[in-house]
């Protein structure tokens, strides 16, 4: 079994272990031992039962994460509905995509059009709907959800000042892991 480096938050393990095995039966096979992926399965739930009272922001990439690769997000898709939850339980979602429309909202709408549509069908309300963000572009520019589209946000609005003209991650200091999140995000 590979191994695992430094954790730096006390993990609920016993917690975790009990529920993955609630499902998986790990603890009544006879002639299977746990294999990597049960060990890696219940960290990761340890992980998230660690950190969920303290997050605010989660972010995803896009292809091959909230929709298949060169794909759109349908209204039928699960990814939906779990998106809206997170949105209603309090958190902002950031999608940070590589795929670069600058000024042209219309494209990220069409691949994200099931969540749009849901936003509007389902009346959420714009408190929650507007903490749905797309960052293009390697973050080069950043559209907020408004009534099922996107309106671009000016970038003095959400980069740091350290980010201003920067086309790489090198704006920040290696001894600076943490940077304060910009107003829009926080």
């Amino acid at each position: 079994m590979p191994a695992t480096g430094i954790f730096f938050t006390p993990l609920p393990l016993v917690q975790s272990f009990e529920e993955y095995d609630s499902i998986h039966q790990v603890s009544r096979r006879n002639f299977i031992p746990p294999s990597f992926n049960d060990v890696r399965h219940i960290l990761n739930r340890a992980q998230v039962h660690a950190i969920s009272p303290k997050v605010k922001l989660l972010t995803f990439d896009a292809d091959q994460t909230i929709y298949k690769d060169g794909k759109v997000l349908e209204k039928n898709d699960p990814m939906c509905s779990l998106i809206i939850r997170l949105l209603q339980s309090g958190l902002r979602i950031a999608i940070v995509t590589a795929a670069s429309y600058p000024n042209n909202p219309s494209r990220y709408e069409e691949r994200l059009k099931g969540l749009l549509l849901h936003f509007v069908d389902d009346n959420i309300p714009t408190e929650v709907s507007s903490r749905f963000v797309v960052l293009g572009g390697e973050c080069s520019f950043m559209f907020r959800t408004e009534v099922g589209r996107f309106v671009q946000i000016k970038a003095e609005d959400f980069q740091l000042q350290e980010m201003v003209g920067t086309a790489t991650s090198s704006a920040f200091p290696s001894s600076d892991l943490s940077p304060p999140l910009p107003p829009i995000l926080a």
